[in-house]
């Protein structure tokens, strides 16, 4: 595989990414909590600007992941298509091509190992 990072590395960031949530302090949100003396801000607790729906913290982070790839996967493709044949996009589309491969890989793995949990009954 060619460039800097690993597919590896690229879909772990990926998923940190897609599962970062903006968060503010609890009391500038309206919260009710005990008032916090203005001196010390970084106490306050922090809670999530837009709560997730609960079922996605149940969720499998090889199931959030295989998401996160199809989505680059997606985007990747997109940029294929918008590119077409022009000769300054060349090497950036056979870049997303070897990407698109290392996605395709790198989800059958996944599967498979979500497959092995389930049948093991350990999922």
């Amino acid at each position: 595989m060619n460039g800097c990072y690993s597919l590896f590395s690229v879909a772990m960031m990926t998923a940190a990414c897609a599962g970062a949530s903006r968060q503010i302090p609890a009391e500038a949100a309206g919260s009710a909590s005990a008032k916090q003396p203005a001196t010390e801000p970084k106490s306050a607790p922090l809670r999530p600007l837009h709560p997730e729906p609960r079922s996605l913290a149940f969720e499998d982070a090889d199931e959030r992941t295989i998401r996160d790839l199809r989505q680059a996967q997606g985007l990747f493709e997109t940029f294929i298509a918008k590119a077409g044949d022009d000769p300054k996009y060349v090497e950036a589309v056979e870049r997303s091509r070897e990407r698109i491969e290392d996605i395709r890989v790198e989800i059958a793995f996944l599967e498979q190992g979500i497959a092995e949990r389930q049948g093991s009954g350990s999922y």
